[in-house]
């Protein structure tokens, strides 16, 4: 009674602050503050990386093939990378200007998340502690934390995100055709924004065959973007030369990590405490028959899920399954009261704060994954304690 009690104050004071017509910014900030001092940017290591260097490589010539760099080196995979140093090319950005860049997208990718759970289930207070996971999860920090090795995960999550939140053709075709040039495992799960878009209707009958299989505008937009993904980079690849090397990636990574304890700890830090409205929108799926649904969910949720295992990296890798919880959020706000649904975010809540901020490589160091908080690294600065 006592939990329950904590719990109704909890949500009742929440919902008060949410009358205020600044809250989704006030909201945001205090996330990105929250966030800041729980894993903190290890500014005394960011200059001294080589990663840099290839990514103003790429801006200043943008068909580089990269065949200089040894084919198994993560810097190799960038051939194809190219928003992010298009971006840098047409702006003139040097590295700080870059990194400033990124973390007013962590901060947008905060605030319209929060506004796409509200347009979702209609509860700013579930849309709070809905965000207020999300900014715990490696999606919504990594904008603030991944400032050494280049990878611009966060700049994907976020176009990810947009393409999800926009429905006109114009700008859905724009964010998904900036995912998918960011990193390939975006334009992998860019089909769970069609998904997405053709469910995320008014239509009663959106789950049933038809309606799924009969696309609308904006997922008319992402298969657009895909075709001219695909167009564009066969042409960069018999113009130019340019190919993306697949030495240290493949089924023999997939075979490790599924021998090794990477597996479960590592799919675990996919979506940490979310992973718990998976089961739920799969049980209720079924239980309603919406088998095809089902079917499109899964399909993508696995393909992801084996590309993530075969790589090392495998935290940045499956988090691109991020827009899938928006999906899980639309069905179940059809199935679960607003009264179930608060403290069920809560749960999913508790369970991304309390796990330390961590971006698992499988067979390496676990300590120098984990962000650290403010405290510990200001330590770190001023004593030259460098991990």
């Amino acid at each position: 009674m006592m939990t329950l009690s904590i719990c109704g104050n909890l949500f009742a004071w929440v919902e008060r602050k949410t009358h205020s017509r600044h809250y989704p910014l006030y909201l945001t900030i205090t996330l990105v503050c929250i966030s800041l001092f729980l894993a903190f940017p290890r500014y005394d290591r960011h200059w001294n990386s080589v990663s840099w260097e290839t990514t103003f490589l790429k801006a200043d010539d943008l068909t580089n093939n990269l065949q200089q760099i040894p084919p198994d080196s993560y810097l190799a995979k960038k051939v194809f990378r190219l928003t992010v140093p298009v971006i840098i090319h047409v702006l003139h950005l040097n590295r700080t200007a870059v990194l400033a860049i990124q973390f007013i997208i962590g901060v947008l990718l905060l605030y319209f998340a929060y506004q796409l759970a509200l347009r979702i289930m209609h509860d700013p207070v579930s849309a709070t502690l809905f965000t207020a996971g999300l900014t715990f999860l490696y999606c919504g920090h990594t904008c603030f934390t991944e400032i050494t090795y280049t990878w611009f995960d966060g700049w994907a999550y976020f176009f990810l995100l947009m393409a999800c939140y926009f429905k006109r053709f114009l700008p859905v075709f724009l964010f998904a055709t900036l995912a998918a040039w960011t990193d390939e495992r975006a334009l992998i799960i860019l089909p769970i924004t069609v998904l997405f878009h053709q469910i995320d209707t008014k239509d009663p009958q959106r789950f049933r065959y038809q309606r799924l299989l009969t696309l609308n505008k904006s997922s008319i937009a992402v298969f657009s973007a895909l075709g001219v993904y695909a167009l564009v980079r066969t042409w960069l690849s018999h113009r130019y030369h340019m190919y993306t090397p697949n030495q240290g990636a493949g089924f023999m990574d997939l075979k490790k990590n599924i021998l090794h304890n990477s597996f479960g700890f590592g799919a675990f830090t996919f979506l940490e405490g979310f992973w718990l409205l998976a089961p739920l929108t799969l049980f209720f799926s079924w239980k309603n028959r919406h088998y095809t649904f089902l079917s499109l969910l899964l399909v993508q949720l696995t393909l992801s899920s084996v590309v993530a295992f075969c790589v090392a990296d495998l935290t940045r890798s499956g988090s691109y399954i991020m827009p899938a919880l928006f999906i899980f959020l639309v069905y179940l706000v059809d199935h679960i009261e607003t009264w179930m649904m608060r403290p069920l975010l809560l749960i999913c809540l508790f369970f991304s704060l309390i796990f330390p901020p961590i971006n698992y490589i499988s067979f390496s160091d676990l300590s120098y994954q984990t962000d650290k908080p403010f405290p510990w690294v200001l330590y770190s600065i001023m004593t030259g304690y460098i991990k």
